[in-house]
């Protein structure tokens, strides 16, 4: 049998002396490193840390990271709301055997309220044989980009609804002026036609007729009042631009949709003649409203008229084929299938 050399107590003294060393250096390194350093194993638990990542988990000096990072360090998504599960942490998905690349993720834990934004980046630590023991994951803090990032795109904005606001103030100079001059109308009866906005009776049109809307029982007299305050469409045929646009649509929707609740009220009161003139009055208006075409038609047929009920589906088809190239809906097409049956 060969002689088993055993080093004696001098080697094995500078064996352990470097040893320390070569650990002092590892610490110092890892100590030194700028960027949040985290070392977990296979299972997860923390096994190494430096300041740096302390410092993003918003931790005091001496505070150990928490057991199990992946669950307890605040990581979150983009949003900054939604929490990050643990199996989809870098840590966990490198122990996995993933590749992370500048994963990025917000942090907020601890101290830390405000938060840190960083970068990723884990690999898992194997052996020789590929085993894998535990990841190691390097955490670069990019909070002051995101920071100066979010700080332009605020001021972008901000110069943004400042133009907005004087893109507005001119359009409304310039509505007064050409609006002056074109129609030859004394600024008084101007301001006059945009106070038709605010107007007490412009409100009130709009609360009886939603009011009716809801209880569509018992709005007859209210409604037929509050349509009647209906003056023509806001500034129509005025070359003032399209700022008034939103304001004319809203009131000849709510106009419209007045007009069809009048209709079915005086459907239920018998009233067939008036029921069909309210529907005229909303195609005047538009004559391709099918839905307004449709009730005039039922309410044509149902007062025994249906010859004068098909000659109005004729008319909404040749409406539609020459304003919109289209042809009637199906449920328009069934309506008038029953009235030639004479099943309505």
């Amino acid at each position: 049998m060969s002689a088993v050399n055993i080093p004696g107590p001098a080697v094995l003294r500078a064996a352990n002396e470097a040893l320390i060393e070569q650990t002092k250096l590892l610490n110092l390194i890892v100590t030194s490193i700028g960027d949040g350093l985290l070392v977990v194993d296979r299972d997860g638990a923390a096994l190494l840390s430096n300041p740096a990542l302390r410092r993003m988990l918003g931790l005091k000096e001496n505070e150990n990271v928490p057991k199990n990072c992946a669950r307890d360090c605040g990581f979150f998504h983009a949003d900054k709301v939604t929490r990050i599960a643990p199996e989809e942490a870098p840590t966990s998905r490198a122990v996995a055997g993933e590749h992370i690349d500048e994963d990025e993720i917000f942090i907020r834990h601890g101290a830390n309220l405000e938060g840190s934004w960083a970068h990723v980046t884990a690999r898992a630590l194997r052996d020789e044989q590929g085993t894998i023991h535990g990841a190691v994951a390097v955490f670069h803090d990019i909070s002051a980009h995101k920071r100066a990032v979010e700080q332009q795109q605020n001021l972008l904005r901000e110069r943004e609804a400042r133009a907005e606001a004087e893109a507005a103030n001119r359009a409304k100079d310039r509505f007064l002026a050409v609006l002056g001059h074109e129609l030859r109308t004394p600024l008084a009866i101007i301001m006059l036609e945009l106070g038709r906005i605010d107007d007490p009776r412009v409100r009130r049109l709009e609360e009886d007729v939603r009011s009716t809307l809801r209880m569509r029982e018992g709005g007859l007299p209210v409604l037929e009042r509050a349509l009647a305050t209906y003056a023509g469409d806001f500034l129509e045929d005025a070359h003032v631009g399209d700022w008034h646009l939103e304001h004319r649509d809203r009131l000849q929707r709510l106009y419209v949709d007045g007009l069809l609740a009048l209709g079915e009220l005086l459907s239920r009161a018998g009233r067939a003649d008036e029921e069909a003139d309210a529907y005229r009055r909303i195609l005047a208006r538009d004559a391709v409203h099918e839905e307004a075409h449709r009730r005039l038609i039922t309410s044509l047929a149902r007062a025994g008229r249906r010859s004068d009920a098909l000659r109005q589906y004729d008319r909404l088809a040749s409406a539609l084929r020459r304003e919109l190239e289209a042809e009637p809906e199906p449920a328009t097409v069934a309506l008038v299938e029953r009235v030639r049956r004479g099943a309505l």
